[in-house]
């Protein structure tokens, strides 16, 4: 590249000289990093991806478009990939692109520890049912000839007797005792005897007997 420069002199004559030479000029590239976004997931069957790109160095108003090819689904970790193009403002020519991947990572599915002391749930207490026990029934008899066992009926409690109270004696009348006197002489002797054992049992009714012996001389 070529530059012409002026020199003015100041001297006694004031005169301009002109001075023409070579020059270089050297623009470098600048320096840019794309960077791809990490992730991380347990398994589940699905693929693990990130689309997130992010630029640094690229001046204002100049870029690209990134396109993520970067997936995991089995457990491991692989490189996030992409992809890019310039914008059409961006001359490949003035930077230095660097891409650098992130990490996708599936873990192992976690394993439930199961519990080995569980709360028992609270069963409530059953009422129980009555048993009630058939009464015995006497079994058949083998014998022909002898009648079938019958079970004998509870006997009936009876009532006791209500005592009846005896009668109290009635006091009799010295007339009537003396009209039971018995006059006795030897020869109504033997019927005598027998008035007074007849007569032993009514002694309860107060009347008094009097034996009187009459003997003829």
């Amino acid at each position: 590249m070529y530059a012409q420069q002026e020199v003015k002199l100041i001297g006694k004559d004031d005169y301009k000289e002109v001075v023409v030479g070579q020059a270089t000029y050297t623009i470098t590239k600048r320096d840019v990093t794309l960077t791809s976004a990490s992730g991380e997931k347990e398994y589940d069957g699905t693929a693990l991806t990130n689309d997130t790109v992010t630029a640094e160095g690229f001046v204002k108003d100049e870029g690209a478009t990134y396109t993520v090819t970067g997936t995991q689904t089995e457990v491991g970790s692989s490189e996030n990939k992409f992809t890019y193009t310039l914008n059409d403002n961006t001359k490949e020519g003035n930077y230095n692109i660097t891409p650098n991947y992130g990490t996708l990572t599936v873990t192992a599915k976690t394993t439930p520890t199961p519990n080995t002391t569980p709360t028992p749930e609270t069963t409530p207490t059953p009422t129980p049912t009555p048993v009630v026990t058939p009464a015995p029934t006497a079994a058949p008899s083998t014998d022909d000839t002898t009648p079938e066992n019958t079970a004998t009926p509870a006997p009936t409690a009876t009532a006791a007797p209500t005592a009846t109270p005896a009668p109290a004696p009635t006091a009799t009348p010295a007339a009537a005792r003396a009209a039971t006197t018995i006059p006795q002489t030897g020869d109504n002797f033997p019927a005598v005897a027998l008035v007074i054992v007849m007569l032993a049992a009514i002694v309860g009714l107060g009347i008094t007997v009097v034996l009187r012996t009459d003997k003829k001389k």
